[in-house]
């Protein structure tokens, strides 16, 4: 299966893109699994020192006379996304017997987020969304709505949106539970 990005969501067209990431899962059962656990592998090695991954894209911007790079997180991208599509994704699952895979819609329960920039040195978090829309932040031994989180630590936010808040603590997306929505 191909996942495919918001290529406009960067400016990008399918000609800016060089990679390609798949994953084929199978099921040994006629039904889909209820509870998916999925991890991003977010740290590669580079000589020896085990550095976040990330990705340097060319961004062509008609009003610039030349183009420019940024380096993306992508278990940054991957959370803002998921933040977009209302928590859900699509996945498509081979069952047993089928040559096809269906494609089935999970919801979003929590992300394992990692701050830093090493695998030896950073910080984990979890973003966990709740049934009735509410969104907590437990962050050691402080589980609050991510609005609250700025004034339990006793620090100034500018974040208005959940997307701004992940940005503004540079949380990328490691681990994820995802529930299988009803049919």
């Amino acid at each position: 299966y191909d996942w495919q990005a918001k290529l406009e969501k960067h400016k990008l067209s399918s000609d800016d893109v060089y990679t390609k990431k798949q994953i084929r899962l199978t099921s040994p059962s006629i039904q889909p699994p209820k509870i998916l656990f999925t991890q991003l592998k977010l740290f590669g090695d580079d000589w020896g020192d085990n550095t976040k991954i990330t990705k340097t894209i060319v961004v062509n911007d008609p009003s610039l006379s030349h183009s420019s790079t940024r380096t993306v997180d992508i278990g940054l991208e991957t959370i803002c996304d998921l933040i977009d599509s209302d928590h859900k994704v699509s996945i498509p699952i081979y069952l047993e017997g089928s040559d096809t895979p269906s494609l089935v819609t999970y919801t979003v329960d929590s992300i394992l987020c990692h701050t830093g920039d090493k695998l030896n040195f950073g910080h984990y978090t979890v973003l966990r969304f709740e049934k009735n829309g509410d969104v907590h932040y437990c962050d050691d031994d402080i589980v609050v709505n991510w609005q609250d989180h700025a004034k339990a630590k006793g620090v100034t936010s500018s974040a208005k949106t959940l997307t701004q808040f992940c940005r503004e603590k540079k949380l990328s997306g490691y681990m994820f539970s995802l529930s299988l929505d009803p049919p």
